[in-house]
């Protein structure tokens, strides 16, 4: 037998043999930020009438841990703590919140303490693929810039499960329970996007039309990245 004849045998032994590297999708994820947030709201001034005598802005900022923990592909444990300074005062927030989280609906109960006079149930409602797009709200969840883009939120989301990739939400909100005299609801918008390894970095923005000043708030924070692989 010629030599070349052992050469189709000899490739497909050799590709047997060889080490090959896998990419296994993980079945759950840790996600740990640090954010920071800043913007203002306006508070109106009434007369004991009820006659509106003007308005003022109300600049504030915050600082916020996060952590996102997902087990299992259908648990997920979020909470937060930080600070927060508005019209002179400085103050500590933290919350949680518990879900479960199935491919096409996803449901989660917490609360959130010091941002508002009592505390603030948590509640969480997902319908849809939560690895595509999908509708979702939630009032006073905890993210990695809270409490930023509002407390009642309702928009679409996408790639809110354990797959890596950029991910968001994007829709409206109502303004945080501290920010007396806003108006209605406003666009906000949370995307979050690989940068370096398992380094990731996440923007939230929001804008709401009011009486005279403008209300708005901006956050920046940064992620690590722990997948669960079993």
């Amino acid at each position: 037998m010629r030599p070349t004849l052992y050469g189709g045998p000899l490739l497909i032994l050799l590709w047997q043999t060889a080490p090959m590297s896998i990419q296994q999708d993980p079945s759950g994820r840790i996600d740990i930020s640090l954010g920071y947030g800043a913007g203002q709201y306006e508070v109106r001034r009434y007369s004991c009438a009820g006659d509106y005598l003007g308005a003022d802005p109300h600049p504030f900022r915050s600082v916020t841990a996060h952590a996102d923990v997902r087990p299992s592909r259908d648990i997920r444990l979020s909470g937060f703590a930080g600070t927060y300074s508005h019209a002179g005062q400085v103050g500590t927030m933290y919350g949680f919140v518990g879900a479960a989280e199935s491919r096409y609906v996803g449901f989660g109960m917490g609360a959130a303490f010091g941002y508002a006079e009592d505390a603030v149930p948590s509640l969480y409602l997902r319908f849809g693929n939560i690895d595509r797009a999908h509708f979702r709200t939630d009032i006073a969840s905890p993210n990695a810039a809270f409490p930023i883009t509002g407390d009642l939120r309702i928009g679409i989301g996408f790639n809110q499960g354990v797959q890596p990739g950029p991910r968001g939400i994007v829709g409206v909100s109502t303004p945080n329970l501290g920010a007396d005299g806003t108006i209605g609801l406003g666009p906000f918008l949370e995307l979050t996007f690989p940068a370096y390894d398992q380094f990731g970095l996440s923007l939230h923005g929001v804008y709401r039309p009011s009486r005279e000043y403008t209300d708005w708030a901006l956050g920046i924070a940064g992620h690590y990245f722990f997948p669960i692989h079993r």
